[in-house]
């Protein structure tokens, strides 16, 4: 057999190594890898925007819960302070109109005793008769400044019972605002800004219902005070001078009682 000789063996510089798999595999590999990356970071961003929307969505049914509860409890304590109100203005009115009708009776019984006298001076008759009609023209004036509150405060009651409405209103369309943001891109820092301003709005505007309110009931009150202190300088006026009768007329009446008779 023929030896190979050693020193025949030369590698070339310009010797091309002929090309193989490994490297194509190498390839294949890392477009693999790279794909899959690609497709695992696909499926979690989708899951992380609906987790943060899912998230966000609680946080504002969180928020509107609370505004439209507390919402409700305003209409509640508005409603049971209109109840009130309307229940004290009934008594005010009956108890108004029960003393107005005691005091007038007294007054028409002062002037049945009045004409019933025989012999009493025409001059002092007219002047009785003109002290209690000035006594009773402030309290004609108290009661018709009385009324005039009265309907005031009803106007009133009906323009508190309208802004009810339409903070009811208003909080309604709120709710639907938020729902249709809600299924948005969402600003949470504007959204908070929105609702801490109409929540002041609304604070305010109940605030100052409530004082006007307030400030109507109390003027009928010193009203009212007021016609209670004239109601008895009234009755000291309507009380006639005593007046001397001959002997076969009957007996002054006693106090409380009355006795009609004819003018003559």
């Amino acid at each position: 057999m023929n030896e190979k000789d050693p020193t025949k063996f030369r590698i070339r510089i310009d010797d091309k190594i002929p090309d193989t798999g490994f490297e194509e595999e190498i390839k294949d590999r890392g477009i693999e890898k790279l794909s899959r990356r690609i497709t695992l970071v696909s499926i979690l961003i989708p899951c992380l925007i609906a987790v943060i929307l899912f998230v966000a969505y609680l946080d504002i049914k969180k928020r509107v819960g609370s505004m439209h509860s507390a919402g409700e409890t305003v209409s509640q304590d508005l409603n049971s302070r209109l109840s009130l109100v309307s229940e004290k203005q009934a008594k005010l009115e009956d108890m108004l109109a029960k003393k107005i009708e005691v005091e007038l009776k007294e007054a028409t019984t002062a002037i049945r005793y009045i004409r019933s006298a025989r012999k009493v001076d025409n001059k002092t008759l007219k002047g009785a008769i003109a002290d209690i009609e000035k006594g009773l023209g402030p309290v004609r004036k108290d009661l018709k400044n009385a009324a005039s509150g009265i309907k005031a405060l009803d106007k009133n009651l009906a323009n508190l019972g309208k802004e009810l409405d339409k903070a009811k209103n208003d909080l309604n369309k709120m709710q639907a605002d938020i729902s249709l943001l809600s299924s948005a891109k969402i600003d949470r820092k504007a959204l908070d800004n929105v609702l801490n301003s109409r929540r002041k709005i609304y604070e305010q505007k109940l605030k100052q219902i409530t004082e006007d309110l307030a400030n109507k009931v109390e003027s009928i009150r010193k009203r009212i005070r007021k016609i209670e202190m004239s109601m008895p300088s009234v009755a000291v006026t309507s009380k006639p001078p005593p007046t001397k009768k001959p002997a076969e007329e009957t007996a002054t009446p006693q106090p409380g009682i009355i006795i009609e008779e004819d003018i003559k």
